[in-house]
């Protein structure tokens, strides 16, 4: 599935083509500069592993995606070594079903983005320092676990939270045991650790800190409220927890939000004509993530009362990316989380292993039917139509083969594809016009010729291209309306 979404070769679309040019304005020597301008952001095992792509290929969509494909190929393997130094069968079944199964891990693995290579990474260094957990600190050791932790913080910004986490966990079983010797062993790598995260710090999250996290800051529930100081506030948290097991899932909890939002505007004699399948919508996606929620923390106890390191190496990351979200410092947002799923993941195949001899057969085989029906059917949808944003290329394709001499070229929204497939397009670029927003004053005056055509590239579902043709329809005639995905449409219009 991950090879055929990556086969698939879907257009770049905005994001992507944001980082990638981003990265084409800066050498190898300046990816390590300290805050670079217009730096194109991510960890720098992404970066500089994406900058080499793009210097032996260009504008190459296979080969700039080659790196995430071959991380989530690679995390599926680690994944399953992980889980078999855990040594229950049937929760590695479960959670690595599960985890191939995963819709957003199966996406982000054809896409340029660095969330597979931070989720290899995270993996990576899981599977060294729980090995760790079995042996004597020594020295080597700890100096072993010093180096491969400062360097892996660096080649991924998420791994810094299963780092902590980890070195938590070791500190706190050495303190328990009273052994002082590898308490002063643990002292040294915790200190060493320290230094090198204020080190990167400065080094390097600062651009994060001023530059993308600030954007997020000004977009409601992108974090969790801390501390929760309002009923409000309180129901954020809620909110968030269930978000993030939607996300698992691959379901949005906002289309659950939308749902319930139609239903509540519908006057008493509409609500018998309100269909049944928004009802079933409803109770489809309330239904799976509160099921995976709830497997999630009956996971969370039997782990804690079989093998507390263990468990605590799972939650502690959690934990402490929710008190950095808390913090304003990094947001409780989907893709962002996507480093975490294998621990969230291994906690809910941990309840269904629990609940098993707590239940007949059959109705436990309801519970797996259930909990892998959504991930199995989007699987397999997305084999048929694979996911995509801003599906450009059969807009250029179409446009190459209706566009006449004298046409005129608008491009509204995002243009950043045109470093991709520019030297595509059968007409002189230099004459298109390009706008970031279509209103009734410039509709006026960008269509002035007998055909103009518009690419119009938006958010999906963005609710603003109903009222961009609403403004094009009142000054001109649409003769076309051509798409394969909402959020890139190609209209002709003549006056």
């Amino acid at each position: 599935m991950r090879l055929y979404q990556y086969l698939w070769n879907k257009s770049i679309w905005h994001d992507e083509a944001s980082f990638v040019l981003g990265l084409k304005n800066h050498s190898f020597a300046n990816l390590l500069a300290p805050v670079p301008e217009g730096s194109p952001g991510g960890g720098y095992a992404f970066m500089f592993l994406e900058k080499v792509m793009l210097e032996l290929f260009g504008y190459n969509e296979l080969a700039l995606r080659f790196f995430p494909f071959l991380a989530s190929i690679v995390s599926l393997v680690l994944f399953y070594f992980f889980l078999k130094q855990y040594g229950n069968r049937l929760v590695t079944s479960i959670a690595i079903a599960y985890f191939a199964l995963s819709d957003n891990l199966i996406y982000y693995a054809a896409e340029v983005r660095s969330y597979s290579i931070d989720l290899l990474i995270g993996l990576i260094f899981l599977n060294f320092s729980f090995t760790y957990l079995k042996k004597e600190l020594t020295r080597a050791n700890a100096l072993k676990l010093c180096v491969v932790g400062i360097i892996f913080m660096w080649l991924s910004h998420t791994t810094i939270f299963i780092i902590a986490g980890v070195g938590v966990v070791f500190g706190v079983d050495s303190l328990l045991k009273k052994d002082h010797k590898r308490a002063r062993a643990l002292l040294l790598l915790g200190l060493s650790w320290i230094a090198g995260f204020v080190l990167f710090y400065v080094f390097s999250l600062q651009l994060w800190k001023s530059g993308q996290l600030e954007a997020f800051q000004k977009t409601p529930m992108q974090f969790i409220p801390f501390p929760p100081t309002s009923i409000n506030d309180m129901l954020q948290c809620f909110i968030q927890f269930f978000r993030l097991f939607g996300y698992m899932i691959g379901l949005r909890l906002s289309m659950l939000g939308e749902h319930i939002d139609e239903l509540t505007k519908l006057t008493r004699p509409d609500l018998m004509k309100f269909s049944y399948t928004n009802l079933h919508i409803i109770l489809y996606i309330a239904l799976n993530i509160i099921g995976v929620a709830i497997l999630f923390v009956v996971g969370k106890i039997k782990t804690w009362q079989q093998n507390r390191k263990y468990y605590f190496i799972l939650i502690l990351p959690i934990l402490l990316v929710m008190i950095a979200s808390g913090l304003d410092s990094f947001p409780w947002r989907g893709r962002f989380l996507l480093f975490m799923f294998p621990l969230l993941i291994i906690l809910m195949a941990e309840g269904v292993a629990v609940i098993k001899p707590k239940v007949s057969k059959y109705t436990w085989l309801l519970i797996l039917f259930l909990l892998f029906f959504h991930p199995t059917v989007s699987a397999c949808y997305h084999i048929v139509k694979p996911r995509t944003l801003e599906e450009v290329k059969p807009l250029i394709k179409y446009i190459n083969q209706k566009y006449q001499e004298g046409d005129k070229v608008v491009i509204v929204g995002s243009n950043n594809w045109l470093a991709f497939y520019g030297k595509a397009l059968k007409l002189d670029l230099t004459k298109a016009n390009v706008v970031s927003d279509l209103n009734k004053e410039n509709v006026n005056n960008l269509i002035n010729k007998k055909r103009v055509w518009f690419f119009l590239i938006t958010a999906p579902n963005d609710k603003r291209v109903a009222v961009y043709e609403g403004y094009l329809n009142d000054v001109g005639s649409q003769e076309i309306k051509f798409f394969e995905r909402n959020n890139a449409i190609l209209y002709l219009y003549t006056k």
